[in-house]
């Protein structure tokens, strides 16, 4: 009895320990035509398949992990190739072999697979959020805290020899490697936006200075966020939005984001959703304070795509497009403004530009780089009206004297608190000439599309003056054949009638009556 006493520990023990995982056998296999997923013990991760859209003839999954116990199953991982995410159709299969991870579609052709050169002998999803492949002796061969993607979950680091990173991702539906990334470089944790679709680095907007000594980024089990040194140092990103916090693993959980628009989050969530509470994912802390303001560079669009400006409400970047301009994407507000008008040059643009073109002054934003010209001093109306007159100046903005003119796409744009002396005039067409539709079309340049007015009307014109004077020439035509019919006519009549009359002279009839003439 004494013995079975010692022996509960033990197996109480031995049973949590093997709840840390659930395991997933060689062979094991998830398909989208079915909803099941691996998930970890406690259910609060699931490893599966996510619907992408809701085409009933094409419909798209991807490969995933997501929270599975929040009503709105949060999306923290998902299978890349080359930093674009793989999507399965409609029959698609994954299965765990000996090689590894293998998704392939219903015909057999690969989608994606986990890169592996050692024998897997079977898969496990953790209570962590990590799914892994572990090998015969237990040891991890693959993981997917090693393969992150926007997401970093605690008790998962990025490690500065494994040449990991963060990408945002492209939009808030599309998964696929967006234009921003957390990385080291030179023993630093840099922040930098991406001259996308490629890897390379704009000049970095936030940088965690760790003199050179940085070895991993670390997310600890307690929610904390920092970067250790080769030293053991601690390093805690700096800035007023980001401070020290009192956190509560136990009654939230915690995610860390690189978001589309390219700021760093801290969220949590409550655990406990039973309660009737409809909180969802809340804002901890985030770096940089302002995004807007903290992306200057000379090339990319800034936080917002191009033609848009960027200012911060509620602690998210909010894009806007100026007058005059839409967005390309209403679903897809990083996506950047287009102008709803063309923009024409060239000798065949007749029209005066006055009489096309109109300057719309704003105050509270800016294009702080991409100038082409740069005119001083300079009034307002000097201003405005040389970039009337330049059909390649889309937009000019008058600071202290200084008229700045700018050419298409527009980049960088912030909202700024300005001075008295500060405008902003922005070129469009005249509201006759405005496409307000969201996608629609642009328009021919105004000198085809004054081509296009005034042809219906030449041409009604055309066929108008060629009616009148087809009708005028049958007229015409038929007046001098009428006269020569006549003039044929009569003599022949005269010539019939010259037996019974007599012609006399004017002379002749002049004399009186009775006066005889001799012949």
């Amino acid at each position: 009895m004494a013995t079975l006493l010692l022996l509960i520990p033990t197996l109480i023990y031995l049973h949590h320990l093997s709840l840390a995982f659930a395991n997933v056998s060689l062979n094991s296999s998830l398909s989208t035509d079915d909803k099941h997923a691996w998930r970890s013990p406690s259910g609060e991760f699931a490893f599966g398949f996510r619907l992408l859209n809701n085409d009933t003839n094409h419909k798209l999954y991807m490969l995933a992990i997501w929270y599975d116990k929040i009503p709105n199953q949060t999306v923290v991982w998902s299978a890349k190739a080359d930093n674009t995410l793989a999507t399965a159709p409609t029959g698609s299969r994954l299965q765990i072999t000996s090689q590894g991870l293998s998704l392939k579609n219903s015909t057999g052709d690969s989608i994606w697979t986990s890169t592996l050169d050692v024998i897997v002998s079977q898969g496990a999803m953790l209570d962590t959020g990590n799914f892994v492949l572990l090998n015969g002796n237990s040891e991890y061969v693959w993981q997917s805290f090693q393969n992150p993607t926007d997401t970093l979950l605690p008790n998962q680091s990025l490690n500065v020899d494994e040449k990991v990173y963060l990408n945002s991702r492209l939009t808030d539906t599309n998964y696929s490697s967006g234009r921003f990334q957390l990385y080291f470089q030179d023993g630093n944790v840099l922040l930098s936006p991406l001259a996308w679709p490629s890897q390379l680095h704009y000049n970095s907007y936030n940088v965690i200075d760790a003199s050179g000594a940085a070895s991993s980024f670390v997310f600890d089990i307690s929610g904390d966020i920092y970067v250790e040194t080769t030293n053991g140092t601690r390093i805690r990103p700096q800035g007023s939005t980001w401070g020290n916090l009192t956190l509560d693993p136990k009654g939230y959980y915690y995610r860390a984001t690189l978001d589309v628009s390219g700021v760093f989050t801290q969220y949590s969530h409550p655990r406990n959703t039973s309660t009737g509470s409809q909180q969802g994912w809340t804002i901890m802390r985030y770096l940089p304070g302002n995004i807007c303001s903290a992306i200057y560079n000379d090339y990319g669009s800034g936080s917002c795509g191009y033609n848009s400006y960027c200012s911060m409400q509620s602690q998210r970047p909010i894009c806007n497009c100026p007058y005059g301009y839409s967005m390309i994407d209403p679903s897809n507000e990083f996506g950047g403004c287009q102008p709803n008008f063309t923009l024409a040059c060239g000798q065949d643009v007749q029209t005066p530009p006055q009489e096309l073109y109109e300057m719309r002054v704003a105050r509270d934003f800016n294009f702080p780089l991409g100038d082409y010209e740069k005119i001083q001093p300079f009034t307002q109306d000097e201003c405005q009206q040389s970039c009337l007159h330049d059909c390649m100046c889309a937009m000019a903005i008058l600071g202290d004297k200084t008229c700045w003119k700018k050419r298409l796409p527009l980049g960088n744009g912030r909202a700024e608190k300005v001075n008295d002396l500060h405008f902003v005039f922005i070129k469009t067409r005249l509201s006759r000439d405005l496409y307000l539709a969201p996608n629609r079309e642009p328009p021919p340049a105004p000198d085809s599309k004054k081509d296009d007015r005034e042809k219906p009307i030449l041409l009604g014109s055309l066929i108008g003056s060629l009616v009148v004077n087809s009708i005028l020439l049958a007229t015409v035509v038929f007046f001098i054949l009428f006269k020569k019919k006549s003039e044929r006519v009569v003599p022949g009549a005269a010539s019939l009638l010259e037996t019974n009359l007599h012609c006399f002279s004017y002379e002749a009839l002049k004399r009186p009556p009775g006066v005889l003439v001799k012949n």
